[in-house]
Order: structure tokens, then C-alpha cells, then sequence
């Protein structure tokens, strides 16, 4: 970390100290563009939004329009940089950087020796300085968030969390903000705040779940969120209630969620989803990032910013019983790599803890043995159970009575998809035993248990479960209840 903190001062400090006086007073009298720099649109394509805070001070107030413009031109130069830095060629920075930053830059960039990538989450500004002309500003940022990592060839590093503190000086160059001067001032490691949590009452829940996965049955996955009824939600809930369950697990995709637009289309209709769930006597919880993006350092501010915004808006609901941050992270290992993957579930299991204070939180591996993964951070563990079923139980106590932590079931089923001598499925009386023995293997050992799932589906989205139509087949019917709304022999299992 020291290695780390020091070579991105050294970075820093090269690129900042040039000659400011001189320079700051020829550009006052060398006729900058008195255009209205501060109302210049942003720019609707970048698609990239750390949090940002403006201490309200007077300069602030009378030219608010002016520190936003400035807010996202500072935004953009270090997204900029960054991705300089982590790929060693200067990206549009001749576009953010006045000729003279820019040349240091370049320069340090071509005798880079450190593979990084680093990203900044954050940032508290205060503007400080505007020049009478609305040429020359001096902003500080009193705190950046950043996280950051070394790259060892093929290999990614752990993540490291610092903050920093600097000052910039910009200027209008060709009718663009522009930064000539950036002053770091600090640099410090940053530790998880300990926050304090009341999450008893909703965590002593969690053994009574008897739940489902649920889906509108023309509407899986992908097509939910756009496809949303409110009639289809109030019946199926009620229908959920009427089998015997008391808890259901829904998915909010990464894409569904994402800032903008998307989260302003979609929030409304989840916090809908919580009152109809609630009016039905069910608890909800909701898995997070579903169909992630990736986990680059520079995605990390997306899911922070989604995770904030969600817990901040919804973690006061009744029918909110957990969260789930992530469903079978096991399974992107391959894609994403291990380390990078647990990287990531680190760092929003610590976030969400911030975020929300009142609700469990959890990560669902998809095999039990990864369970002690991450099993001190979560606040109960939770997996799925598709194969291995000899002694399943018995490795659950166990684990159950090590940790100290509830154990949640969160997804098992078997589909009833006939066909080549039922070699794709099982028939619905197979169905109803398989299940039927789980379930009475988890009342016997006082395990809590999601069944997956309430519907037949008509289709399944296309990238969800890749190009194998047999595959597809098969998902289509893991329904305790059929496509035309009949019950499957399982729904006698729970039905009052």
C-alpha cells in the first residue's frame, strides 16, 4: 500500500507544479471566450457518475451554474486520465489538460513502469475562486474517494481505499474548462467505518422464511421490469399467500437499475412491488446487480452509486426484509476472475452496511461449498441446491453452528420438462417428491427455504442461459404452478 500511496503522489506531484502566477495573469488579459461557458451542455454519452457534494458557500451560490459545468469537466478529466493511466496512452486529455499538464502527462504516461487502475468515487468541492471574467476558477476538493490496484501482468492485486485532498486551477481554453494546475495537498489510507446496526429484528426473520422465487410467467428476467403489471403482480401475490408462503425473492438487474433514466423509470415500480407484497403479507428480498457489468475498478462507481440510491429510498419499507447483493457470484469467477470478483463483493458488502442499517445482508453462492466464503461479512449465509444431495443437511449444521449464522435455502427445484425419454426433466410426480423431500429435510433441521420457482414460463430471454435450446427447455419449467395458471401435485406441499 505505502508503494502505492507513494508512486501516486510522485504522479501527482509531477504533473502539478508548474509555474502558476505568470500564467494565470496572461490568461486574464489575453481575451478568453466570454461565451457562457456554465450553461455548456453536458454531455449526455458519458455514461459515468461518482457522487459528488458542493460546499454551499457564497461563490457557490452565485455561480451554481458555473460549478456544475465545472463539476462534470472535472468529472471527465480524471475518468480521462485514469484510463490513461491503467492503458499507458494519453486518452483525450489534450481535451481536459491545458498544453503544459498535458505534455507532463504524456511524458510520465510513456515512462510508466506500474500497471494501475484506479477510480474515484467521490468527491466534496468547494469552489474558492471565479475570476471577474468567469475565465479562471480555483476549486478544492476536500475529499476524493478513490479505489485503486496494481496489475501484475495477467494478475489483478487486491484493491486498495484511500482518500486525497487537492486543489485545482482551471481555465477557459478554446471555450472549455480546461485544468492547469492540480495541487495535492493529502493523501491518507482509508479504513471501513464501523457503523452502528440495528439489524435484530429483521435478521431474526430469516428462520421463519418459507418463500419463492418469483417471475410473472410472461415476463422473466430481462423482460420484468419493462413488462410490469400491476394487475399480474397483485393476483400472483396473492396467489403466493393463498400456497402458504410468506416470502419472496425478486431480482433487480444491474442494466434495469443502472443511474438516469433507468433508475427513475424503474424505482417507482419496485417501491410498488414493496407496498403490494406488504398489503399481501409477504416479506421481499430483493437480489441486487443481477447480470452484472463487470468488475473493473471504474464500474465500482455505478454499483456504488445504484446501491446508495436503492438502500437510501427503500431501507425504511416494512416489506423489506434483507438484501441480497449478488446471486451465484461463484459462477462469474470464470468470466471475471476470482480475485476481482471477491474484490467487488468486499467492497459493496462494506458499502451496503453503510447505506442501510436496519436490513441482513447476504451474497447466494450456487454450491454450498463456497459458503464459507465472505461468511464473517454477510449477516446470514445463503445458497442454492441443484446437485450433491447426500447428507446436504448435515454440512449445513454444521457450518450453521461454526459461524453462529442462520442458513438460508434460497433456491431449489426440479423441472418438469419432458422429452427424450425425460432426460430433460422430471415428471411433476418426481417433482412434487424431490421437493417434497427437501422441504421436510429443512422443517426437520429448522432450515429456511426458497423454492424456485412459482411459474411455468411461456419464453426465456434470449442471454440468459446462452444459445442451448434444450437448456432453455428445461428452465421454462421449474413451475410449481403451470403456464395456464393450473397447480402442478407441489403446491400441495405448502398450500394452507
Amino acid at each position: 500500500m505505502k508503494r502505492l500511496l507513494a508512486w501516486t503522489a510522485l504522479f501527482a506531484t509531477l504533473i502539478l507544479f508548474t509555474i502558476v502566477g505568470a500564467r494565470i495573469v496572461g490568461h486574464y488579459t489575453s481575451g478568453a471566450d466570454r461565451t457562457d461557458l456554465f450553461q455548456e451542455s453536458l454531455n449526455s454519452d458519458f455514461d459515468y457518475h461518482p457522487t459528488v457534494g458542493w460546499r454551499n458557500n457564497d461563490l457557490y451560490t452565485r455561480y451554481k451554474s458555473s460549478s456544475l459545468a465545472l463539476e462534470q469537466r472535472i468529472i471527465e478529466a480524471f475518468y480521462w486520465l485514469n484510463n490513461s493511466i491503467e492503458t499507458k496512452q494519453s486518452l483525450k486529455l489534450r481535451d481536459y489538460y491545458d498544453v503544459d499538464q498535458y505534455a507532463i502527462i504524456d511524458s510520465l504516461l510513456k515512462h510508466q513502469t506500474i500497471d494501475l487502475e484506479r477510480a474515484y468515487l467521490s468527491y466534496n468541492l468547494e469552489l474558492k475562486h471565479m475570476s471577474l471574467d468567469k475565465s479562471v476558477a480555483v476549486v478544492k476538493c476536500h475529499t476524493a474517494d478513490v479505489v485503486e490496484r496494481i496489475i501484475d501482468q495477467d494478475d489483478k492485486g487486491p484493491v486498495n481505499f484511500y482518500s486525497t485532498e487537492f486543489s485545482l486551477i482551471m481555465v477557459v481554453i478554446d471555450g472549455k474548462w480546461k485544468i492547469k494546475n492540480w495541487i495535492t495537498e493529502d493523501t491518507w489510507q482509508t479504513q471501513p467505518t464501523q457503523h452502528n446496526r440495528d439489524i435484530s429484528r429483521k435478521l431474526a426473520l430469516i428462520p421463519e422464511v418459507v418463500g419463492i422465487n418469483y417471475y410473472p410467467k410472461d415476463s422473466p428476467w430481462h423482460l420484468f421490469w419493462d413488462s410490469l403489471n400491476i394487475d399480474t403482480i397483485k393476483q400472483d401475490f396473492n396467489l403466493i399467500n393463498e400456497l402458504g408462503f410468506n416470502t419472496i425473492r425478486i431480482f433487480l438487474s444491474y442494466s434495469d437499475f443502472k443511474s438516469g433514466s433507468a433508475f427513475e423509470r424503474n424505482l417507482p415500480k419496485f417501491q410498488l412491488i414493496l407496498d403490494i407484497a406488504q398489503e399481501h403479507r409477504l416479506k421481499v428480498i430483493p437480489t441486487l446487480f443481477d447480470f452484472p457489468g463487470g468488475y473493473r475498478l471504474a464500474d465500482y462507481v455505478e454499483y456504488d452509486r445504484q446501491l446508495k440510491q436503492l438502500m437510501t429510498d427503500c431501507s425504511n419499507h416494512p416489506g423489506l426484509l434483507a438484501w441480497n447483493l449478488k446471486n451465484e457470484p461463484d459462477l462469474d469467477f470464470a468470466y471475471h476472475g476470482e480475485q476481482a470478483t471477491m474484490d467487488w463483493l468486499t467492497f459493496v458488502l462494506t458499502r451496503a452496511k453503510a447505506y442501510d442499517t436496519l436490513h441482513p445482508i447476504t451474497v447466494s453462492w450456487s454450491d454450498k461449498s463456497y459458503l464459507n466464503c465472505l461468511s464473517k461479512e454477510v449477516d446470514y449465509l445463503s445458497f442454492h441446491l441443484y446437485k450433491d444431495f447426500a447428507n446436504w443437511e448435515t454440512t449445513i449444521n454444521q457450518l450453521a453452528r461454526e459461524t453462529g449464522k442462520h442458513v438460508l435455502l434460497e433456491e431449489f427445484g426440479t423441472s418438469t420438462r419432458a422429452g427424450l425419454s425425460n432426460l430433460l426433466g422430471r415428471s411433476e410426480s418426481r417433482q412434487h417428491k424431490e421437493i417434497k423431500d427437501i422441504v421436510m429435510t429443512c422443517e426437520a433441521n429448522s432450515i429456511p427455504f426458497m423454492v424456485w420457482t412459482l411459474y411455468d414460463f411461456k419464453t426465456i430471454p434470449n442471454g440468459v442461459f446462452g444459445w442451448k435450446p434444450w437448456v432453455k427447455a428445461k428452465q421454462k419449467n421449474f413451475g410449481i404452478v403451470r403456464e395456464d395458471g393450473t397447480h402442478k401435485p407441489a403446491t400441495a406441499i405448502f398450500e394452507k
